[in-house]
């Protein structure tokens, strides 16, 4: 079946939805537009389920396109990075998830295969990092607010609208009932943030996980700011496989700079800690490029090789300054 599809199809509206830190929700990550509601109104997931998101007459409609060959305008990152002779996040799908491809009922615009969740569950993190704002972190939020000098116009911020739609995933009970029932279907889970290791409605979702059998099947990937080591850690053994990016956009106070509120030597232990949870294999470590870092990154991979040879005993030198010593 898949032989016969449109060249510029993607798989993504047909076993994807990402959620947003405040309540909405995209196709994917580059998708420009949020999905809505036939009125125009967006999907909120304080309101609805996923599963009323993904079969929503929005995905209908947008799978639709594709299969009538067409490129639809929300996809247009996908298509400027492609007439750029760049690969894609839809070209990237299709090669990253080829063993799933030809299991998508592609005639179906109305499929039931929910399979991969990106979930921004809120906007709870203990960090204002400088790439950051308040959509997704609710210390860039406060902030913010409290900059506003009267307590009335303070609910009137666009911050304080970000603080309290961030709180959606522990105010829709409904939708952690809705994501039960889809855990025989999903096979990949990413959680983003906010802080994804402050927010405990995701580990009590991984605990029914495993309380239902379901664990086994499911891959998780996280990025995380590096400050936390979390006590429900024990739940990923019972995992396909367990993923971790932490975001490293730079070393001692440079980082801390970077990303305000975090401590350089903490972080390290934490890596370090994850390193002895997991063993060799079960990580990796994302070095984030940002506004402010873009031109120090050789720098940063030179001071990170001199760590690794500094300190032959800390695991992190061991592990994540592996790129770092293939360069210098």
């Amino acid at each position: 079946m898949s032989n016969n599809l449109p060249e510029k199809i993607c798989m993504l509206p047909w076993i994807s939805i990402e959620t947003s830190p405040i309540g909405t929700a995209r196709p994917c990550c580059l998708a420009i537009d949020e999905i809505t509601k036939p009125n125009g109104e967006k999907y909120s997931l304080r309101e609805h389920t996923l599963d009323e998101v993904y079969h929503s007459e929005y995905m209908q409609d947008l799978r639709g396109q594709f299969l009538a060959g067409e490129k639809p305008e929300t996809c247009k990152r996908c298509w400027d990075e492609e007439a750029a002779g760049r690969t894609s996040k839809r070209m990237n799908s299709r090669i990253r998830l080829k063993d799933y491809y030809d299991d998508v009922k592609w005639q179906d615009t109305n499929p039931d295969q929910l399979w991969f969740l990106d979930l921004k569950l809120g906007n709870i993190c203990n960090l204002k990092c400088r790439i950051c704002g308040s959509w997704s972190s609710s210390k860039w939020a406060k902030e913010e607010i409290d900059y506003v000098p009267e307590l009335k116009n303070r609910k009137e911020h666009l911050a304080y609208t970000f603080l309290q739609d961030g709180a959606w995933p522990r105010e829709n009970a409904d939708f952690w009932l809705n994501m039960n029932t889809l855990l025989p279907n999903i096979k990949y889970l990413e959680f983003t943030g906010g802080e994804p290791f402050l927010i405990q409605q995701h580990f009590d979702f991984l605990k029914t996980a495993v309380r239902t059998g379901h664990a086994e099947h499911i891959e998780i990937h996280y990025n995380t700011n590096g400050t936390q080591f979390p006590e429900d850690r024990e739940l990923w053994s019972h995992f396909k496989h367990v993923e971790i990016a932490f975001s490293i956009d730079n070393t001692d106070k440079r980082f801390e700079y970077e990303r305000y509120g975090a401590d350089w030597n903490e972080v390290q232990d934490n890596i370090g800690k994850f390193h002895n949870f997991f063993g060799k294999n079960m990580y990796v470590v994302d070095n984030s490029v940002g506004a402010n870092t873009a031109g120090v990154v050789n720098s940063m991979y030179k001071r990170m090789a001199q760590f690794a040879n500094e300190d032959q005993t800390n695991p992190v030198a061991k592990q994540w300054i592996k790129k770092a010593r293939e360069l210098y």
